[in-house]
Order: structure tokens, then C-alpha cells, then sequence
């Protein structure tokens, strides 16, 4: 219930803020990993779904602030601010008619005179009170700075993120690519999701080590066949490895420190979404992780909607054509042309 009311809440604040077209996909692709328990859930509490709906609104009318007749208290703010701007304004003009010192009031270089001249005391209170609230403003950006955690506007735009070069077909496919990028890689079997990613993990060494655990197929001859035709590079950085714990995985890590980390299949672990995003996060955040996962008939991944969202990006591999999607931009790969071709001519 609790994960249902987050998802419908950012839906409502993302709507709120103008970005609901930028974030549609992944929340009604997560949203779509409830269908059935939805119905579940209906059958049992027929007002299951509009509780969880009021409920998200009422966190999204704490959060906006709302007054009694449901302004957002930045819109209120905002409108605050507008309407001392043009009173300044009008002001102003009012007084470059009358009485031509007035600029140098504005400008701060003369006082307003004493005097009968109202409009000039006028203005030049509101120039006082715009000063002092520059102030306060620049106080407020000084206290945020000594918070830890806490980043101003000009601050974060003023950050410098690392980003993979990445050059041809990699660079249509995937865009602002980080060294610890998170990609969730699915689709049916016999539909080129290995090909693509040994594809993947051959580009991805030319730019730091890569780990390759097949915790589905091993070290076997069948991998080896595999390895084979999609042409990896023998002169390339990977390695593999075939445990299926996340402990295996971890002393993997730690004793050959790679740059990025492919596991196929994810299906095979016997972990939740929130505990792997902690041991990504918590234990090795700047390594870059490549979770393969199968896909149901319905052409969605197998597992639960929550690993949506610890990733950047889910990559559906169809008829040998990958399809990115997410924070990494948008692009089609095609896995194997060759069988995408004969696939086509078969079709």
C-alpha cells in the first residue's frame, strides 16, 4: 500500500512541477507491476485504490503546502513577489516623470530628500525593503552552504559529473553516460539479451575492467560457444566469474576491482530490489552494474516493479533489437544483424 501511495504521489508532484512527460514511462511501467495485485487488492477492499489515492494527495498537498483555497505556497510566493516587482516598477516610472533625482535613489547614490515629496519616501522604502531582502537572500545562501548535505542552486548547477565518451552505434544507443551507470538488460529467451551484453561489456573495457558473472549458464561450453560468435576481443579486460550469492559476487569484486559488473541473470540471485540497490550503493558505488533479467510473455521483466527504480535504464531485447529507455537517453541497437535479417525474411 505504502509503495503504491509513493508512486501515485511523485506522479502528482511531478505533474505539479511540469515534468510528467519526462517520468510517464517509468511510473506507468511500474504502476503496470501492479495490475494484478491491484485486482487482488480490489476484490478484497473495493476502495483499496482510492484510498491509496487520497492518501497520496493529502502527501502532496502537505508537501506543496497547499492554503485553504489550494495555492501552493510557492505559487503564492511567486505571485508576491510579481506583484511587488510591478508596484516597484510603476512606481519608478511614476517617479522618472516627476522628479528626475529619483535614479539616483534607485541607483543608491543620493538619499530620498525630506520633505511633502511623498512618492520619492515612497520608493525609496521600496528600494530599502528590496535591498534588505537581496540580504537576507544572500544570508540564507550562506546558512544553506554551512549545512551538510544541503547544496544551493548556483552550487549544484556549478557541479562537474564524469560522463563515459562513448563514440558510434554506443553513443546513438545510450547518452550522459556515468562510470557507475545502472542498466536493467531484459527480453524472452533467443532474443539476443546475452549477445548484446557481452556486446556491451567488450565496448565498456576499453574504458575500465569489466566482471562478467553467468550466474544463469556458468562457466561452460555453451558460454564459451557464445563468447565465441558474438566476437569478443581476447585482448580485452573481462573476466568471468559463475557464482549466483551476492557473497560470491562481493569477494569477486573486492579481489579484481573492476570498473563495471554484468550479472546474467539477476533472475538467479535470491535478493529484492532494495537490499542489491544497498549493496550497489552502500558497498560499491562507483562501480557501474549491468543486471540481465528474463522477460515474461507480456514482454515485461521478470521480478518486481521495484527494480525500475534502481536503475537508470531498461534496455527490451526483441527479434536481436535492443530498445534504451530511461535517464541514459533513447536509441535501438540492433544485437545481430545477420539473424535480425533472417529473422525478418522469416517473418
Amino acid at each position: 500500500f505504502e509503495e503504491l501511495v509513493a508512486e501515485l504521489g511523485a506522479a502528482f508532484l511531478n505533474g505539479e512541477a511540469g515534468i510528467l512527460f519526462h517520468t510517464l514511462h517509468n511510473s506507468a511501467n511500474y504502476l503496470k507491476g501492479w495490475k494484478k495485485r491491484l485486482a487482488e487488492k480490489m476484490q478484497e477492499d473495493n476502495r483499496f485504490f482510492f484510498r491509496a489515492s487520497s492518501a497520496a494527495q493529502a502527501g502532496t498537498d502537505f508537501i506543496l503546502q497547499r492554503d485553504s483555497e489550494g495555492v501552493p505556497k510557492y505559487l503564492n510566493d511567486d505571485l508576491k513577489r510579481s506583484k511587488a516587482i510591478k508596484n516597484l516598477q510603476s512606481g519608478t516610472k511614476k517617479a522618472k516623470g516627476s522628479n528626475k533625482q529619483l535614479q539616483l535613489v534607485l541607483n543608491g547614490k543620493k538619499k530620498a530628500p525630506e520633505g511633502p515629496n511623498g512618492l520619492l519616501e515612497e520608493v525609496s522604502e521600496t528600494v530599502d525593503k528590496v535591498k534588505s531582502g537581496f540580504q537576507k537572500g544572500k544570508k540564507i545562501v550562506d546558512q544553506v552552504k554551512q549545512i551538510p548535505g544541503v547544496l544551493s542552486i548556483s552550487d549544484m548547477l556549478s557541479m562537474k559529473f564524469d560522463k563515459l565518451k562513448l563514440t558510434g552505434k554506443w553513443a546513438e544507443f545510450m547518452q550522459n553516460v556515468p562510470p557507475n551507470l545502472r542498466l536493467l538488460v531484459y527480453g524472452q529467451g533467443k532474443n539476443g539479451k546475452t549477445s548484446l551484453s557481452f556486446q556491451l561489456a567488450d565496448y565498456l573495457s576499453s574504458f575500465g575492467t569489466v566482471l562478467y558473472n553467468l550466474a544463469d549458464q556458468g562457466i561452460s561450453a555453451t558460454t564459451q560457444d557464445l563468447i565465441k560468435s558474438t566476437g569478443l576481443s581476447t585482448d580485452k579486460n573481462i573476466h568471468f566469474s559463475g557464482g549466483r550469492s551476492v557473497d560470491e559476487l562481493r569477494e569477486a569484486i573486492k579481489a579484481l576491482d573492476p570498473q563495471f559488473v554484468f550479472i546474467d541473470l539477476m533472475n538467479n540471485y535470491d535478493i529484492d530490489a532494495r537490499s542489491f540497490e544497498s549493496f550497489m550503493k552502500e558497498e560499491f558505488p562507483k562501480i557501474g552494474f549491468i543486471l540481465v533479467m528474463e522477460a515474461t510473455k507480456g514482454e515485461d521483466f521478470r521480478g518486481e516493479g521495484t527494480w525500475l527504480n534502481i536503475v537508470d535504464a531498461k534496455v527490451f531485447c526483441k527479434e536481436f533489437v535492443a530498445y534504451n529507455t530511461g535517464r541514459l537517453g533513447y536509441g535501438e541497437f540492433d544485437i545481430w544483424p545477420e539473424k535480425t535479417r533472417s529473422r525478418t525474411e522469416e517473418l
